[in-house]
């Protein structure tokens, strides 16, 4: 393998895994962990610790809370942090055909091997994801089960805010905000090495937000949940959930990871705003991350700025859980919105409140990349609302819509929340309005104008006003759907429903006591493992665990009795009981939260004294035109880039380009990119020492360009030649049509000898090529130009035109007869590309 930086220190197991099991997987660049800015440690004298997420790489790199704990221990001279995601089933299979364990990105580390894992739980559908993980790493699920040679097995993230379901897998669990205290956990379980298990869970109870299920006992009468009681009296009696109410800069990393792939939430991410005051009577969140705390605006345009020059994003997302009620918005972005369109940089925010924008933030946004403005007005009547705490009126979702429309955008998208407390047929019928008459706002503003709807049913959440309500069950929620789909029928209005055995599962294992284990574990050994996916979801696994474990879902499903003992009432969130209890019997009269109005109007105060008749500045047109020039490059990609796809080359040049801050040029219109033109695509799997891309600046070349973007290039990727094109030029993707490959094979037989002998002489070859679904064998050999073997290595000559093309693994497996899985593990090499001219092959730098 090519030296590689990212590469030094990856375990002996690496070599099994790129021979074995990564070029037989789908997106084998989940597995990899050489992204940019990738910390990579000696593990020699360092606390190693492995960062879990019980989902897939493209969701996990997507959460910002694991970057920032990488970020901080990290920092850290005496620790090591890793991470390791969950696995699609066909890298599961893989790894236990071929018994090797899970293990971490950076270094390809078994997951035994590391001082503690700690997971992230984002969502209830996880807790199978866990123990397929454990399961994957040769880790036994329980806590009991594990003594003091495995790691400790640590929780922390939103899902566990009720502990119990999942307090058996765990040996500690952190509730709150981990920023402070992953340092204090650290420290404690570094001061305890050499202490027994016991000792070191002992001495972590004593850390502010820290959780030891085992020093707990849950206590039941006559099979109904009682209590959760400390096993002595120094054990604290409550769990204090840990609030950061300092959002210090330097939790952020100033160089986040990027992946090469490309991810759910792919754009740079700066949280701006923790915490929420709408009181919305559904939201967990919104009470989870009480109080709420705001970032300075000039710790936010740092980061935005460090930010974008260490990853070379083109897109930055404003988080929080309304990042429309950040009290700085406008000034804020009016601030940084300069920098945006100096470097060509979308801004996003996910979720925009109605009648939280003013003219002003639309017109910022308006020059921004379209993918669409969301809403959530969750319900259709006012009473409803006003119920849910949701404080916005009908005018509000008409008149922000109006004005996306206006802005130029296409897309609206809404979410509504059927099941809830109280509801009735008219608040049904009020949501089929709501569309009804959005959709009529959409077409009356010309052009094609969309509007998509998402349905969700309701969970009763731990530590809300509304944790006590029963849950609707999958019937009525069925009939809802009917009567939705049945009303709705409009042109422009997509309607989406989420699975109601999805949120029924999900509200079980929300509100469950600790027996909810059992019910998790048989559900994870009936295949339960994915089940955020909706390919993956199977509700009869859930429903069969439920049954074996004596229960009944509609049981399950009911309403709590105001002073029922709950599951997680051991863990104190800040927010009493009676508040809870108090908020709940308001949102049944129909009455809004604490202070929602007063909220309201200093909301809109702040908007009008921004400038609701205030115009942004627009973006400066440009005049002059600069000297242009065009500059075609040669590079490769060495075995440590093979894994990733063509689309995954351009991500990665485009954020290159950025951050080296070549002048490139950009197509006009509202929506520029930049212009590039990359040579024919090279298949996953293959290396390559002859890679083209031609780049059109806009100004003139400088030798400096060429060192800034080699020195931003990541390890595996080099320029080798660039050459400038002083008139105009084809394209480099119409111009090559030929390439040649090696491929090493090692030793051959004598009757592969022939087959290459012959195929050689007749140019005869037939491929069986799949495309949807139907098989059709293809006649392909006048494309062999050339094949020869010599001293292990297959060299071969390939065409690819308009009329066709051959790939080098067909001519070892429909040529050469070598098996699916032979070819497969071989590394293919592109070792040059050129345009055929009748017998002569044309280097494409001879075309400049």
């Amino acid at each position: 393998m090519a030296a590689n930086k990212y590469f030094q220190y990856k375990n002996q197991l690496w070599s099994r895994l790129e021979k074995e099991v990564l070029p037989f997987v789908i997106k084998p660049g989940r597995y990899i962990g050489n992204e940019l800015n990738v910390t990579v440690k000696d593990h020699v004298d360092k606390f190693k610790v492995a960062l879990a997420f019980p989902d897939i790489y493209e969701i996990g790199m997507s959460y910002l809370g694991q970057q920032i704990l990488y970020n901080i221990i990290n920092r850290r001279d005496d620790c090591v942090a890793e991470r390791v995601f969950n696995v699609w089933p066909d890298m599961a299979g893989r790894l236990r055909d071929h018994e090797i364990p899970l293990f971490s990105l950076e270094t390809s580390t078994p997951l035994k091997q590391f001082d503690i894992i700690g997971f992230s739980v984002t969502y209830e559908m996880h807790a199978p994801g866990v123990l397929s993980m454990l399961d994957l790493a040769g880790i036994p699920l329980k806590a009991d089960q594990r003594d003091e040679s495995y790691p400790l097995i640590l929780a922390g993230g939103p899902a566990i805010l009720n502990p119990e379901p999942m307090a058996e897998f765990f040996d500690v669990m952190f509730l709150g905000d981990a920023e402070e205290a992953i340092d204090e956990i650290i420290d404690s379980l570094k001061l305890n090495a050499a202490e027994s298990k016991e000792k070191k869970l002992h001495d972590l109870a004593g850390i502010k937000g820290v959780y030891i299920p085992s020093l707990y006992n849950a206590e039941y009468d006559n099979g109904r949940f009682k209590s959760i009681v400390a096993v002595s009296e120094n054990i604290p009696a409550k769990v204090k959930v840990r609030s950061c109410l300092d959002l210090k800069k330097e939790y952020y990393p100033s160089r986040p990871l990027v992946p090469f792939i490309e991810t759910t939430h792919d754009r740079l991410a700066v949280e701006i705003m923790r915490g929420c005051v709408c009181g919305c009577r559904f939201c967990q969140a919104g009470y989870q991350y009480r109080p709420q705390r705001s970032r300075k605006p000039n710790d936010i345009y740092a980061q935005i700025q460090d930010g974008f020059a260490a990853t070379g994003y083109d897109d930055v997302t404003l988080l929080s859980l309304s990042s429309t009620d950040y009290p700085d918005l406008e000034e804020m972005i009016s601030g940084i919105v300069p920098f945006f369109y100096q470097n060509h940089i979308s801004l996003s925010l996910p979720s925009v409140r109605p009648g939280s924008l003013s003219s002003v933030m639309f017109e910022y946004l308006k020059h921004q990349r379209k993918s669409g403005i969301t809403f959530a007005p969750e319900a259709g009547t006012q009473r409803m609302r006003d119920v849910m705490g949701k404080n916005i009126d009908m005018d509000e979702i008409t008149d922000g819509v109006k004005k996306v429309f206006d802005n130029d955008w296409t897309l609206v998208k809404l979410y509504f929340m059927i099941g809830l407390p109280s509801e009735t047929e008219n608040d049904i019928a009020g949501i089929i309005n709501t569309i009804k008459e959005l959709s009529r706002i959409a077409r009356s503003k010309g052009g094609k104008k969309n509007i998509n709807v998402t349905i969700s049913p309701f969970c009763p959440k731990p530590g809300t006003p509304w944790q006590w309500e029963q849950q609707a069950n999958t019937e009525s929620i069925r009939e809802i759907y009917g009567t939705l789909t049945s009303s709705i029928k409009n042109r422009n209005v997509s309607l989406k429903l989420r699975n109601p055995n999805l949120a029924i599962i999900e509200g079980i294992l929300g509100r469950g006591d600790r027996r909810m284990a059992d019910v998790i574990y048989k559900a994870f050994k009936n295949g339960a493992c994915l089940d955020g996916w909706s390919e993956h979801f199977e509700f009869e696994r859930w429903e069969k665990a439920i049954t074996d474990c004596g229960y009944t879902i509609d049981d399950l499903l009911q309403a709590r009795y105001a002073h029922q003992p709950l599951p997680w009432e051991h863990i104190d969130k800040g927010i009493p009981n009676k508040f809870l209890l108090d908020e709940r019997e308001r949102s049944l009269n129909g009455e809004l939260p604490p202070g929602a109005a007063a909220r309201k109007d200093r909301q809109q105060q702040n908007r009008d004294s921004f400038g609701y008749g205030r115009t942004a500045k627009k973006r400066a047109t440009q005049t002059a035109v600069p000297t242009k020039t065009k500059i075609r490059l040669k590079y490769s990609r060495d075995e440590t880039m093979r894994f990733y796809s063509h689309l995954d080359l351009l991500r990665l040049f485009t954020r290159t380009l950025k951050r080296a801050k070549i002048p490139v040029a950009y197509s006009q219109g509202y929506h520029p990119h930049m212009k590039l033109s990359f040579g024919p695509p090279l298949p996953l799997g293959f290396s390559s020492e002859a890679e083209y891309l031609d780049i059109q600046l806009d100004s003139p070349f400088e030798r400096s360009h060429l060192a800034r973007l080699g020195n931003c290039l990541p390890p595996g990727v080099n320029i080798i030649a660039t050459k400038l094109a002083f008139s105009k030029i084809d394209s480099i993707t119409k111009v090559i049509n030929c390439a040649s490959y090696t491929v090493n094979v090692g030793q051959i037989t004598e009757e592969t000898r022939t087959k290459i002998d012959n195929l050689v002489a007749s140019k005869e070859l037939t491929v069986t090529r799949t495309k949807k679904e139907e098989q059709r064998e293809l006649q392909v050999g006048q494309f062999l130009y050339e094949l020869s073997f010599n001293d292990g290595l297959l060299e071969m000559f390939l065409g690819f035109t308009p009329d066709g093309y051959l790939r080098p693994n067909e001519v070892l497996k429909f040529g050469l007869g070598y098996s699916e899985e032979e070819t497969l593990s071989f590394i293919y090499n592109r070792s040059g590309q050129f345009l055929l001219q009748g017998v002569h092959k044309v280097d494409p730098f001879d075309l400049v």
